[in-house]
């Protein structure tokens, strides 16, 4: 197995959940190559959270479902719905920021999202960086998130 060297500027990686490591459809299969970039390498000094607008307990449910372990990531961050429109509102990365104590270094948080006004955008804004992915909604996507591994290679 090869070892992966983390870029030393990030320190926690945020993934949205459904359109990112999940289909948003029903089957909710997991995104082709994503158990590998979990999996793979030396994440060493590295932390994986989740950052979607689904209740706790759903996107726990769902990463069982797709046998995705929950231990990967060290938090699940519930992004606030406000209103019916909320697919278009931008998420606030403050929480994590805070959480993870990156208030005044934000460049240390990776978002990964499929969406530029509610994850990428947001994040930028927050000086944050951010990956943005095509919108997984079934299993027949061609779209491996392996290739994305190399952003996070050295």
């Amino acid at each position: 197995m090869r070892k992966t060297i983390i870029s030393p500027s990030i320190e926690v990686v945020a993934f949205d959940v459904y359109g990112v490591i999940l289909a948003t459809t029903d089957e909710k299969a997991p995104r082709k190559g994503i158990i590998r970039l979990l999996d793979e390498g030396t994440w060493e000094g590295l932390t994986f959270c989740t950052c979607s607008d689904a209740l706790t307990e759903d996107v726990l449910s769902g990463l069982n479902k797709a046998d995705i372990n929950p231990r990967y990531f060290d938090n699940f961050f519930k992004m606030p719905r406000k209103g019916a429109n909320f697919n278009k509102q931008p998420k606030d990365f403050l929480p994590i920021l805070k959480y993870y104590n990156l208030l005044k270094e934000p460049n240390k948080l990776l978002v990964i999202g499929d969406r530029k006004e509610r994850d990428i955008n947001p994040a930028l804004k927050l000086g944050c960086q951010a990956i943005h992915v095509p919108m997984y909604y079934k299993r027949s996507s061609n779209i491996d998130i392996n290739n994305y591994v190399k952003f996070l290679q050295k």
